[in-house]
């Protein structure tokens, strides 16, 4: 069944107790090379929809993503990227080097999971670092956490004007820290939608 808009509309059947089928579009199965019998992995979004990859884009690890870093990668661009994978929503990431990693690039990688809501390290070896997502895909409604950056941001824009008036580098400092969490929660909705 066709719908306006390239939609495809399709119903849900059951089969069995409790198993529910909804068929592909075969013009998007043929399109990607696909068959019976290949795998497809789907995932939640925060809206209610969700979003079909076929195993290929992937990966056939089921969502395991390789990122080859060099010890002489900038750090900034290095956490930047970490930062794009992460949004891609992948929930294992290993962070791989040709050899050992360096102890800049290790940090990097832990701050990066620092900064970030849900990747934890999993797995440390001299040549990588492997990331779990131990956050589901909903976790928390995304006008709760709208809501929470306004408060922060409208506090930090206050608190800075008083580290202003009073020169407190403490507070001063205390409003960059808080930027962190702000910047944590935006790349955790741009993950989320």
């Amino acid at each position: 069944m066709r719908v306006s808009g390239g939609y495809h509309g399709r119903r849900i059947q059951k089969t069995g107790g409790s198993t529910f089928i909804v068929s592909l579009p075969k013009s998007w199965v043929v399109a990607r090379g696909l068959g019976a019998g290949d795998v497809l992995f789907f995932t939640p979004r925060a809206d209610g929809s969700m979003t079909v990859f076929p195993e290929a884009a992937s990966g056939a690890d089921g969502g395991r993503r390789v990122v080859e870093v060099s010890n002489d990668d900038d750090p900034d661009h290095l956490f930047r990227r970490l930062v794009a994978e992460y949004i891609a929503g992948y929930p294992l990431l290993e962070v791989r080097t040709a050899g050992r990693m360096g102890p800049r690039t290790r940090e990097v990688v832990r701050g990066f999971a620092q900064r970030m809501i849900g990747p934890e390290i999993l797995e440390e070896t001299a040549e990588s670092v492997i990331l779990q997502d131990i956050v589901g895909p909903n976790p928390l409604p995304i006008p709760s956490v709208i809501r929470r950056m306004h408060q922060m941001v409208k506090s930090m824009q206050g608190d800075a004007m008083a580290a202003f008036r009073a020169r407190d580098a403490s507070i001063a400092r205390d409003v960059i820290d808080r930027d962190w969490e702000v910047d944590r929660l935006h790349w955790f909705l741009e993950k989320q939608v």
